[in-house]
């Protein structure tokens, strides 16, 4: 073994490492990752003697630590972050530069990882996990490519974490059966809508920008709404009560005081769908008598714009089959 200032058994490298670190750096003031690889002043005083040459280490460090911290169990405990402020710094964060090799084909867009622990990393869309690879609760990573089409009832967006490790991740979960829908991967900003009229949508939600207005299916929550979004909301029902994130929406609640709610085959507002339903939308047949537009959108569950026979053979079918209605 090569013998350096002493060091020669693991026990005199551990503890004469440790030393230089405290009194080469933390003893100093670089006493954080980021200090140790960047001069944050402009004297040659404080942090003169940087050592990294990583662009990237102190981010990529700083996931290992988060990691290990979630994986003993430590993430609950209570931590200072030193942070420098700087001046005339912009109005907007920069968004970090991907390293695809054909940027003009692939967009990219920081999202949060929306799971309980963790959620796993594959190799292509539904297909092996990458082996030791996860994504962490409140994780942010890189998403180079937005799926457009399901693979395995699912869309799979292709992301890069801090270390550059990239892969396939499940951006949403649905279960017709319960129904249970969960967002994965949730964007830091908002995303500007590809849908006409400034529409975001999913299997359960649709929220309409620019009409003000918000339909559902059937058994949705305002958890749901908010997943989709990617912000927590409050919704009031008729009567102006705040209601709790895990009750049912009807038609007419209204979220955050701006948007009005249209529960999908729900015509008289009372949150279920059943015959009164099926009766609000004969008598509005027969008479046409005025209707709200959430009303309508609630009557139209077939999602084809008009209020017609196909509407009601679509609750009649829920009614007898437990069929789910589908957002358009």
């Amino acid at each position: 073994m090569q013998k350096v200032n002493g060091w020669d058994s693991l026990e005199k490298s551990i503890e004469g490492g440790m030393t230089t670190i405290v009194d080469g750096y933390i003893n100093r003031g670089q006493n954080t990752i980021y200090f140790k690889k960047f001069d944050v002043e402009e004297t040659n005083g404080l942090y003169w003697h940087q050592y990294q040459q990583n662009i990237l280490a102190a981010q990529n460090e700083g996931v290992k630590i988060r990691q290990a911290l979630q994986e003993s169990g430590k993430m609950e405990a209570s931590y200072t972050f030193i942070i420098p402020l700087y001046e005339n710094m912009p109005s907007e964060i920069c968004r970090k530069p991907n390293t695809t090799s054909n940027p003009g084909t692939i967009t990219s867009d920081l999202v949060r990882v929306n799971v309980n622990s963790t959620i796993s990393v594959r190799e292509s869309p539904n297909g092996t996990k990458i082996s030791g690879v996860l994504l962490y609760k409140d994780e942010i990573v890189t998403r180079l490519q937005k799926a457009t089409e399901k693979v395995g009832g699912t869309y799979w967006d292709y992301i890069m974490k801090a270390d550059g490790t990239k892969g396939y991740v499940a951006r949403e979960t649905y279960d017709y059966d319960l129904p249970e829908y969960k967002l994965y991967l949730v964007p830091i900003t908002p995303e500007t809508p590809d849908q006409p009229n400034n529409i975001v949508k999913n299997e359960k939600v649709k929220v309409d920008y620019t009409n003000k207005s918000i339909t559902v299916v059937p058994g949705v929550t305002s958890q749901d709404i908010a997943n989709l979004i990617g912000q927590n909301i409050v919704v009031k029902n008729v009567n102006g009560v705040i209601i709790n994130s895990g009750m049912l929406l009807a038609t007419g609640y209204i979220v955050n005081d701006t948007y009005i709610i249209s529960v999908l085959g729900d015509a008289n507002g009372d949150g279920e769908v059943n015959s009164g339903d099926l009766f609000s939308i004969q008598k509005y047949l027969l008479t046409g008598h005025s209707i709200s537009n959430q009303v309508k959108q609630a009557m139209d569950a077939n999602g084809d714009g008009e209020i017609n026979s196909g509407d009601l053979f679509i609750i009649q079918r829920h009614l007898l089959l437990n069929s789910n209605f589908i957002i358009k």
